[in-house]
């Protein structure tokens, strides 16, 4: 019971009391009947004598008859005696039943904001672990992903064709046109020149340091960033790279002057697209003469 109710249970109490009180008061100077034949002529006399008293005076008088034991025949008719204190308590007993009801009812509407809030609770845990099981699903896909993207490089590198210090010759083909990329890496492949696939500009440059690369063949329309500065930091960043860039006619752009700006952005050799596979072959040879073989 918090303060508020105590506070509200005594301001009732007072109340009732001072209400029960006055109607005690009420009933105990009521005068008196007599039922025919219940009492004595003397008695009768006498009572009728209190009746020439004042108020106070007549109350006390006919209180004392009462407590007489010879007024055991008198009988007050209806009006009984009722103790000051049973008005206000059978009120208050109402008033606690009602409190506690009402508590109850608030208790389970509680309880049940509880139990509603635990099961929120709960499913937000079990969702954000589902989350989290995903996530780390995913993250294992991924780490298999790459691990065997890295076991098919190395794989593939060990049959490239090596440059004079006995390296294999890797290339990166940047270009998003899948069609296009297919072709070109079946000719690689027969060429016996390893190249790893990049679609993204801006992977590409992230990942120049996983391998050692010899050539760049490089869209530099390819999405993810701007190409003509993309071939500008490797030129400066890796100039050990050799740098083929390739262009079709854009809108506002054309292929002449995307592979002219290539160029003096430090590109080794241009081809406007689209090209034929021997075009590419006698590029990379012409850039890099151990890639020729012994063919």
């Amino acid at each position: 019971m918090n303060n508020k109710t105590l506070k509200l249970g005594v301001l009732a109490i007072i109340v009732l009391w001072i209400a029960g009180m006055g109607w005690y008061q009420y009933i105990r100077v009521e005068p008196y009947k007599f039922k025919s034949g219940n009492a004595t002529a003397e008695y009768q006399d006498q009572w009728k004598k209190c009746a020439n008293d004042d108020r106070r005076k007549q109350y006390d008088c006919r209180e004392a008859l009462i407590r007489d034991k010879k007024t055991k025949t008198f009988n007050r008719g209806t009006s009984k005696f009722v103790p000051t204190f049973v008005p206000p308590l059978v009120i208050l007993l109402i008033y606690l039943v009602i409190l506690k009801l009402k508590q109850k009812k608030e208790l389970a509407v509680v309880r049940e904001r509880s139990l509603g809030r635990r099961a929120e609770l709960r499913a937000e845990a079990e969702a954000e672990a589902a989350k989290e099981r995903e996530e780390r699903q995913r993250r294992q896909v991924e780490k298999k992903i790459e691990e065997d993207r890295k076991s098919s490089i190395n794989k593939a590198v060990s049959k490239a064709r090596v440059n004079e210090w006995g390296d294999p010759i890797v290339t990166m083909l940047v270009e998003e046109d899948a069609e296009l990329t297919g072709e070109i890496r079946k000719n690689m492949d027969r060429e016996l020149f390893h190249a790893v696939i990049s679609r993204d500009l801006n992977d590409a440059l992230i990942g120049l340091d996983s391998i050692k690369y010899n050539l760049i063949v490089m869209n530099i329309f390819t999405r993810g960033g701007n190409g003509i500065k993309a071939i500008a930091q490797i030129a400066e960043e890796r100039p050990d790279i050799k740098i083929i860039a390739t262009a079709a006619d854009q809108e506002g752009m054309p292929a002449a002057a995307a592979l002219e700006a290539a160029k003096m952005s430090g590109a080794h050799a241009v081809l406007a697209m689209p090209f034929q596979m021997f075009a590419l072959t006698d590029a990379i040879i012409e850039l890099i003469p151990e890639a020729a073989g012994d063919d």
